[in-house]
C-alpha cells in the first residue's frame, strides 16, 4: 500500500482527475480498453483518485429504485411547524 502524499497543493482532486462517475464506471468494467488504461495509470499515480476508488468499492451506490424510509414521527411533526411557522412569518413580512 501506498504512502499518501500530500504536497503543497493539498489532498485534493485536480482538473487532470477523472470523475467520480469515470471512476465507478472503471470499477464496473463499463470503460472502453482505452479509458481503462488511462484511467488505470492515473489512478495508479494519484493519491486522491486511489483513495477516491477504494471509496467507490467499498461503498456502493444506492439503487436507483431505493425510496428511503419515511423519517420519525417526531421529526415530522417538527418539519410541520417549521415550516407552518416560516410561512406565517413570511406573510406578516409582506404585510408590513
Amino acid at each position: 500500500m501506498r504512502k499518501l502524499s500530500f504536497g503543497s497543493k493539498g489532498f485534493a482532486k485536480r482538473p487532470n482527475c477523472p470523475s467520480s462517475i469515470t471512476l465507478l464506471s472503471y470499477i464496473e468494467a463499463t470503460v472502453s480498453p482505452l479509458l481503462r488504461q488511462r484511467v488505470g495509470a492515473h489512478v495508479a499515480s494519484c493519491d486522491f483518485c486511489g483513495a477516491e476508488m477504494q471509496l467507490l468499492k467499498n461503498y456502493a451506490p444506492i439503487d436507483e429504485g431505493y425510496t428511503p424510509p419515511p423519517p420519525p414521527a417526531l421529526i415530522h411533526l417538527l418539519g410541520k411547524i417549521f415550516v407552518s411557522g416560516s410561512a406565517s412569518s413570511n406573510r406578516n413580512r409582506q404585510v408590513a
